[in-house]
């Protein structure tokens, strides 16, 4: 600033330096200009990029989708030759059928994200995986029929080869072997194709119910021969060595709790009833023919295995559900038997059941029960009749069949178990028994109220007491503690009432035995019969027979005894008379009528001579009367009858007549050796 040019330079230098800063502005507002442009363009970009990165993943989803239904909807060419080429009848390929439908199960089975179901491609190919399975299922529903009847044709060929006329059931174990392999195929037709399924059932019941049928009934022919006609012990060895009704008992339970396993059934047939030893002095009176409760012990015991393998064929090849009660035992033994047979792929499908696949929804007629019962439609009609032909040889067979079975069932109840096929038709068959033991209760008591009075000087014990002893008899060695043992007291109850009533009855008809000996000698026998018995709902009864007995046999003594030594007896009565209108005994012997001339006089008209003769007129007319084997009783207690007498005689002398050296000519020892003497002379 010290000079003009200094001033000018620097002023120059200004001017260029706002020169420049407007150049920068100009520059710096192009930049900006451009940089305004890059920022949009940055800014679209990056939206692009986010589309981008979407639309990628969109796609990888997408493929990831397609890529997953191509994988599970593509279905081997060899799984359709498999199921629909393969030969079934070739059984070493059910593996290959098992595996086939295993792959199209899956298949079929596979589930679809939402909405891709409604794709085309995606429907033909679940209406192709349908026909497939259709035709399969088709293909293996006619091959198991032809299977089923092939099988049961051959079973009716083997049991018309028999002939052997012995009591032996047929085991279908070969047969169940056979179409065990089938049983995982038959599980994927139960889920996959219900019809075909049910249309196999079906058919099964249709084959084997008639080969059930002969071969029951068969069966049941056989062993009402063996009842009917003798039977060669040493041959057949018939019987199983029984010697109580409780072995009966335990004989017939014994299968009623079988576990549902195969073991019990290995062989082609049951074990026979004649394959079980004989026990001849048990079969009865006639040692050749078997005994009926033994026999329909056995028939169960042959019945039972039968069904029970069955029953467990039923829930393993059409996967019915398990019974809910299983013991560990048994659960464990059959997941071992299930490892020795099958790996993971014979079963594959066991693991993919529902409930409502398991459930009976599916099955024919109620499930497993109502396919047993069709399939064992003839058990039984057969059964009962087998009840109706015990009972026409002995009636008491209705009781011991209404024991057994009700036991039976008590026990099969109390397992918890589910109940074989047999305990079912045995069920429905206690209706019949119950039913012919009420009708066989009714026929015995009609026989009592309608015995006609015997004819004869002695009535003697009456046959209905005689029936109703040996009935009670055979009744209780028969139910031995049994479920029964109310039914049984309900049929004495009635009994017993008609027992007293015809008593009574013909203690009034009977017209030369005495009412009290037909009453006393009859409740004697049934008083005998009751307290021998020990029954107790009879204690009541029994107490009345002792009274009713007590009541008449005195009642008889005193009437057929009466007054023995009338003017002896009038004597002391009319002095008992003084002593109690109050006259002192010493002054007894001054009344007239009863001086010590007059008892004299009296005493010498019975001498022991007499006394003895007129003891034995009496003995004779009790003998007419009494049955023998209360004679002895009745007599003696006519003897302390009259020794009371004696006694009481000889006491109001000692007491009314003291001093007077007055005596009876004989004593009470004379009269017990009347009495002795009388009765031996017989």
């Amino acid at each position: 600033m010290g000079s003009e040019v200094a001033i000018l330079e620097l002023m120059h230098g200004l001017d260029q330096a706002v020169r420049e800063i407007g150049d920068m502005e100009t520059k710096l507002e192009v930049y900006d200009q451009l940089l305004s442009g890059v920022r949009s363009t940055m800014a679209h970009l990056g939206s692009q990029y986010s589309a981008t990165l979407v639309e990628n993943r969109n796609l990888q989803a997408l493929l990831r989708e397609v890529d997953e239904l191509v994988t599970k909807l593509d279905l081997d060419p060899r799984v359709e030759h498999t199921l629909l080429r393969t030969r079934l009848s070739e059984t070493s390929s059910i593996k290959d059928w098992t595996l086939a439908a295993t792959k199209l199960q899956e298949a079929s089975d596979f589930e679809l994200s939402p909405g891709v179901s409604i794709l085309q491609a995606v429907t033909e190919r679940k209406e192709y995986f349908s026909s497939l399975s259709f035709k399969f299922g088709r293909r293996l529903q006619e091959h198991l029929t032809g299977l089923f009847v092939q099988q049961a044709e051959q079973l009716k060929e083997d049991g018309s080869g028999r002939g052997l006329g012995l009591p032996v059931l047929p085991s279908h174990t070969v047969i169940h072997q056979t179409l065990l392999p089938y049983s995982a195929l038959l599980c994927w037709m139960r889920q996959s194709e219900p019809q075909p399924f049910n249309e196999v059932m079906e058919m099964y019941v249709r084959s084997f119910r008639r080969v059930y049928e002969a071969e029951i009934r068969q069966f049941m022919a056989d062993v009402k021969a063996s009842l009917g006609a003798p039977v060669d012990l040493k041959r057949s060895k018939f019987l199983p060595k029984m010697t109580s009704n409780a072995d009966l008992l335990r004989g017939s339970l014994g299968g009623s709790l079988l576990s549902l396993s195969p073991a019990r059934d290995k062989g082609a047939f049951s074990q026979s009833v004649v394959d079980i030893s004989a026990s001849p002095t048990a079969a009865g009176t006639d040692s050749s023919k078997p005994r009926f409760d033994q026999l329909f012990s056995s028939v169960l015991e042959q019945l039972q295995p039968v069904c029970v393998a069955e029953q467990k064929f039923l829930t393993s090849f059409f996967h019915f559900q398990k019974p809910e009660v299983v013991t560990r035992e048994e659960e464990e033994e059959e997941e071992g038997e299930r490892g020795e047979e099958e790996d993971d792929t014979d079963f594959p499908f066991r693991q993919r059941q529902s409930p409502q696949v398991m459930h009976d929804s599916h099955s024919v007629g109620g499930g497993l029960q109502g396919l047993l019962s069709q399939l064992f439609q003839t058990l039984l009609p057969e059964i009962e009749g087998l009840i109706l032909f015990g009972e026409k040889l002995d009636s008491f067979n209705s009781l011991y069949l209404l024991t057994a079975i009700s036991h039976r069932l008590v026990i099969s109840t109390e397992s918890g178990a589910m109940m074989s096929e047999l305990d079912e038709t045995l069920k429905k068959a206690l209706v019949c028994v119950r039913r012919l033991f009420d009708a066989f209760t009714a026929s015995r008591k009609k026989a009592i109220e309608e015995m006609k009075v015997p004819k004869g000087g002695k009535c003697g014990v009456l046959s209905c007491v005689v029936m109703f002893g040996e009935f009670s008899e055979r009744a209780e060695s028969i139910i031995m503690g049994g479920d029964r043992r109310s039914e049984l007291d309900k049929a004495y109850g009635h009994l017993i009432d008609s027992v007293f009533a015809t008593i009574e009855r013909v203690a009034k008809e009977h017209t030369k035995t005495p009412v009290d000996v037909v009453r006393f000698e009859n409740y004697h026998q049934l008083m005998d019969i009751l307290s021998r018995m020990k029954i107790s709902c009879l204690e009541r009864r029994k107490e009345e027979a002792k009274k009713k007995y007590r009541t008449h046999k005195k009642q008889y003594v005193d009437k057929s005894l009466g007054r023995p030594m009338e003017k002896l007896s009038q004597f002391f009565e009319g002095v008992e008379g003084l002593l109690a209108g109050g006259t002192k005994a010493d002054e007894v012997g001054f009344r007239l009528d009863y001086s010590k001339t007059e008892l004299k006089k009296c005493i010498k008209e019975y001498p022991g001579k007499e006394v003895k003769k007129g003891l034995e007129k009496l003995f004779r007319r009790v003998e007419r009367e009494v049955s023998e084997e209360v004679l002895e009783v009745v007599w003696g207690d006519m003897q302390g009858c009259f020794m009371q007498q004696v006694a009481r005689f000889n006491q109001l002398i000692q007491q009314c007549y003291s001093g007077a050296g007055i005596a009876l000519e004989f004593n009470e020892g004379d009269v017990a050796e009347y009495f002795r003497s009388i009765a031996e002379q017989r």
